[in-house]
């Protein structure tokens, strides 16, 4: 998932209410939180099968919000060869919740880890 070539990246901030698609071609990097991650389930469905590199990461406290939407991203990495979906989950205080990663891509899941409840390396 990393290029060595790599030297700089460009990083913007800002609030909007809409997406613009990204250019052909482009790495793409999405970071949502809880909720906050609707936006981009909108904005894969309209890349489609766009060429280019994305990496999706989504962390939330409960597993069922990632689960919502993922036969969105099995979908999506199945078409985008280069596209991963990671979610992190922090989990809560319940034994239903717990610390946990997933990864899709391929149009599956590649990877889903349980995390120790004060493990630094959810994140």
């Amino acid at each position: 998932m990393s290029d060595p070539r790599v030297e700089q990246v460009y990083c913007s901030f800002s609030p909007s209410t809409f997406f613009l698609l990204p250019p052909i071609d482009v790495n793409l990097v999405c970071v949502a939180s809880g909720t906050g991650i609707s936006p981009f389930v909108g904005l894969v469905d309209a890349i489609g099968s766009r060429q280019g590199t994305y990496t999706i990461a989504h962390q939330c406290k409960s597993s069922d919000l990632f689960l919502a939407n993922c036969q969105t991203w099995m979908n999506f990495t199945a078409m985008n060869p280069g596209a991963v979906v990671m979610g992190f989950i922090s989990g809560d205080r319940s034994r239903r919740n717990c610390p946990m990663r997933y990864v899709i891509s391929n149009g599956l899941f590649e990877d889903t880890s349980l995390l120790g409840r004060h493990n630094s390396t959810a994140y």
